[in-house]
């Protein structure tokens, strides 16, 4: 008798838990009649008792479905590298690399330490920028560089706060 008790315990358990399908509870129903006539019988439920535990699982879908470990590695990467710059104080970020002359070969994590560090407010950078991106034919329409701000107008020097992390 103890061992039915444990057992509708435990079913009663599953039901309260049941998900919006009602999956582990129908799981369980299912089932029912035969752990009822299994525990009579004295017989060992625990493999039974396990398919239904199974059951109640909910089955995990990565987010991440299209990207193999690499990217997601890559991505994850690029994540820390974003929080390392935005929590380094403008004047210690490295700008060594950085010469706005070559800045249509930046990558993003460069353009992130260009406008967190401050160099983007030299009156002088995005001349520089735009004649650099001319070289490269990169063209920006309506003389936007980055959605929301004008370049080098009333950009923060904290700018790569207000960034968007793209395709993280």
């Amino acid at each position: 008798m103890p061992l039915l008790l444990a057992a509708l315990a435990r079913l009663d358990a599953k039901a309260d838990e049941c998900d919006l399908a009602g999956h582990p509870a129908r799981a369980a129903a299912a089932e029912f009649d035969e752990m009822v006539e299994a525990i009579s019988q004295g017989s060992d439920c625990a493999e039974m008792l396990e398919a239904q535990d199974q059951a109640g699982q909910p089955v995990a879908s990565s987010p991440f479905t299209g990207f193999d470990n690499g990217e997601l590695l890559q991505r994850l990467r690029e994540k820390q590298e974003r929080e390392k710059i935005a929590a380094t104080a403008p004047e210690d970020i490295d700008i060594s690399d950085l010469d706005p002359d070559e800045a249509a070969d930046w990558d993003d994590l460069q353009w992130e330490r260009a406008l967190r560090s401050g160099i983007s407010d030299d009156p002088d950078f995005w001349t520089r920028v735009r004649a650099s991106e001319a070289a490269a034919g990169i063209v920006h329409e309506d003389d936007e560089m980055f959605e929301g701000f004008m370049p080098g107008e009333d950009m923060p020097a904290s700018g790569a706060q207000a960034l968007p992390l793209q395709g993280v």
